[in-house]
């Protein structure tokens, strides 16, 4: 009989979450304790290349995660535990994401029975509802931009109702929609047997093609005209083509997702 200790161990997996952890350190250290203070250095530059990246690289890696563990009932309560102690932390810590964690994993919970291909549909699913939500939503009390004080980062509705409706599916800094995607997509990547190297490779290969392919696609679409009034290009400035179409976190637009 096989158990838990003699299925061989995926050391990629460390590798990935010691990149991630290193990454998030190196990005926060330069938000909050140098303060954005930009200069010419190699850590400003792996700063900036990793915003947006290691937590994004970490959801993925939850997703895979789920599959390897494959435990309904034990993913639920981590779940749970993650959802109190994040929403106690966002209290003092308003950039908190263990809150949207407890989230992805009980959504998680109730997809870990799909077959991959599901997982992967849903992944494009979130991604697409995203830009799709932004401009149905635009003016309306769920609106992208409802609920921020941008100029402090800053969310003073989130313990609303219908602030934290809005900050948890829509325009939080980890809302579920599109982030979800992350973790089906993780999903589907564990049911894919990574430990085989012939799919490794490939997978390698069609990661840099969709990331060098997104970059000059963002480039490309950045440079689209907003025929807005000025006045709407900056107060609604996440719907013009320079935001939507970056590949920077917030908003998290479909190539965002995709290039991340």
């Amino acid at each position: 009989m096989t158990t838990k200790a003699d299925t061989p161990r995926i050391i990629g997996y460390d590798v990935a979450r010691f990149m991630a952890i290193l990454a998030m350190v190196l990005v926060n250290y330069r938000i909050v304790l140098a303060f954005g203070i930009k200069s010419d250095s190699v850590s400003v530059f792996l700063a900036d290349a990793f915003t947006g990246r290691a937590s994004s690289l970490f959801v993925v890696l939850a997703g895979i995660g789920l599959t390897l563990l494959d435990h309904r009932q034990v993913i639920i309560r981590r779940g749970f535990f993650l959802l109190i102690i994040g929403y106690l932390w966002q209290t003092v810590w308003s950039g908190d994401i263990l809150h949207f964690y407890g989230w992805y994993l009980l959504a998680g919970a109730a997809a870990l029975r799909l077959r991959p291909i599901h997982h992967f549909a849903l992944a494009v699913l979130c991604v697409a509802i995203f830009p799709l939500a932004v401009f149905a939503l635009d003016g309306t009390a769920m609106g992208y931009g409802q609920g921020w004080n941008w100029s402090q980062l800053e969310y003073p509705e989130f313990w609303q109702p219908l602030g934290q409706i809005r900050n948890l599916l829509l325009n939080g800094w980890h809302p579920l929609f599109p982030w979800l995607g992350f973790l089906f997509l993780g999903m589907g990547l564990g049911r894919l047997g990574l430990h085989q190297p012939g799919i490794r490779r490939s997978g390698l290969l069609i990661a840099v093609v969709v990331f060098v392919g997104a970059g000059y696609l963002s480039a490309w679409l950045q440079q689209l005209p907003d025929h807005r009034p000025i006045i709407e290009q900056l107060s609604a400035w996440w719907l013009s083509p320079d935001a939507m179409w970056a590949t920077s976190s917030i908003p998290p637009g479909p190539l965002y997702m995709i290039s991340a």
